[in-house]
């Protein structure tokens, strides 16, 4: 299973038990003075404490599966480009920006890196890289980067 569909079923199955826990903490709110910092204090105690913990272990576990894979198959570009996008979710830009490369190095079609790497330098404002990376993936079949940088009149 794809690092992001997991990620996505994990954020899914924690949220539900977020919105669990902010229902029975409203059922006792018998105090004042737990009222007073409302739903966002409730939200960000069970997010900080629960969810991203849960979230930073499971993230963890996957970079360990992929650093795993990438060393059994050096020579594949998909756990590299796996690898980035989670990097990319714990904010190390620079890391995935560098496996994304790779990526492209070993495979030089691979849609799905040049498609991250459009986004990376768009964010970036390196605009021209961002479009020659948007060129590339619409070449290889995704035609999703050269539709966000026109749709956002990004410069060539």
């Amino acid at each position: 299973m794809k690092p992001s569909v997991l990620y996505a079923q994990i954020r899914a199955s924690l949220q539900g038990m977020e919105r669990f826990a902010i229902s029975v903490s409203h059922t006792h709110q018998s105090r004042p003075s737990r009222r007073r910092f409302g739903r966002i204090g409730r939200v960000s105690f069970w997010r900080k404490e629960v969810v991203e913990f849960a979230l930073d272990r499971e993230t963890r576990a996957h970079i360990e599966e992929q650093r795993a894979w990438i060393d059994r198959e050096p020579s594949n570009p998909q756990p590299y480009c796996n690898l980035s996008q989670l990097y990319r979710m714990e904010g190390k830009q620079d890391e995935a920006l560098g496996l994304l490369l790779e990526a492209v190095r070993l495979d030089a079609g691979h849609a799905g890196a040049h498609l991250a790497l459009a986004e990376i330098y768009a964010v970036r404002g390196d605009y021209p890289a961002a479009w020659r990376h948007a060129r590339r993936a619409d070449h290889s079949g995704s035609p999703r980067a050269v539709e966000l940088l026109t749709r956002y009149a990004l410069p060539e």
